[in-house]
């Protein structure tokens, strides 16, 4: 792998992080007034207004709170909360734990479900096994997560009662969201990993390999699962994206104290430094995982980081 494949790698990375924050930035400012959302209507005056706006900045022209922002920034001042005045990490920093917790349990079992899944109907390519992990996770990814989580909790909460429809205080909280997201994932990797698997499986060293008299599971492990890996591999940076995607709505309808629920309470109260601090986040782990991706990707193939990397 070379450094200029590394080196513009990162380039794309850093360029990708700064327009997705100062896109937010901007659709932020022209959507709506935050000292009408915030301010209590009951006493709320022209002078209170003025001196809101006035304290946070937001009567200054857009250029130049646009500039503050990025000044701030490389100071690490990431701004502080209009609803309680924290500093806005922190008041996100608290949340985190609880979302990196959904995102690990649903990762291990959509990995877990969906890769196996597909490796063993692309070996066992049209028979009655294949077809209904096919047909399942077809329903898996076609059902909308918000629709899946609303029947969820009327059939397991409100109709059987076996299992609770928000919070996060015990294990039994956490079956239902990660369900939700586990599904659709699960289903997205069985239908790619099978397609990658039987692509292998029709190469021409795989049937060399067979003819030589090697045998048809040894033939697998060597050869068909590790050049599988590779296309795989690129699923796992739109993964990440799915999951923090996901987790907006899974919080929501389960109110699971985590980031996206934050996030959806932030923009409903106009509270610009907590969303961006989020959007910030969610973007650099997005990046910083298509990154580790490209990565492994040039490490498992050298051909792609040959000559600077031609792969987009």
């Amino acid at each position: 792998m070379s450094a200029g494949f590394l080196l513009r790698k990162l380039a794309r990375a850093g360029l990708t992080i700064w327009l997705c924050v100062t896109f937010v930035f901007i659709v932020l400012r022209l959507s709506g007034d935050p000292a009408t959302t915030i301010l209590p209507i009951e006493i709320v005056t022209p002078e209170i207004e003025a001196e809101f706006r006035q304290k946070w900045g937001l009567d200054a022209p857009l250029h130049s709170q646009y500039a503050a922002y990025f000044l701030n920034v490389f100071k690490g001042d990431l701004g502080y909360s209009f609803v309680d005045g924290r500093d806005a990490v922190e008041v996100v920093f608290e949340r985190l734990p609880k979302t990196a917790e959904l995102m690990a349990i649903s990762a291990i079992f959509t990995l877990l479900l969906g890769i196996p899944a597909g490796i063993y109907a692309a070996l066992h390519r049209n028979s009655t096994i294949d077809r209904l992990v096919m047909l399942a996770s077809v329903i898996g990814f076609s059902v909308p997560s918000f629709f899946l989580a609303v029947l969820l909790i009327l059939v397991f909460s409100v109709t059987l009662g076996v299992l609770p429809s928000s919070g996060s205080e015990t294990w039994r909280h956490a079956v239902l969201p990660v369900f939700v997201l586990a599904t659709a994932w699960s289903g997205i990797f069985a239908r790619f990993v099978r397609s990658a698997m039987l692509d292998v499986l029709n190469q021409d060293y795989v049937r060399a390999a067979l003819a030589r008299g090697v045998p048809w599971m040894v033939a697998v492990r060597r050869h068909a699962l590790p050049n599988a890996a590779i296309p795989t591999a690129t699923m796992l940076g739109l993964f990440m994206g799915g999951l923090i995607t996901g987790a907006i709505i899974v919080e929501t309808v389960f109110a699971w104290p985590g980031i996206g629920r934050l996030l959806i309470d932030a923009v409903g109260n106009r509270d610009l430094a907590v969303v961006q601090v989020i959007i910030l986040l969610a973007a650099s782990s997005m990046v910083l995982a298509n990154l580790l991706v490209d990565l492994t990707y040039g490490w498992l193939d050298p051909r792609v980081g040959a000559n600077d990397g031609t792969r987009g």
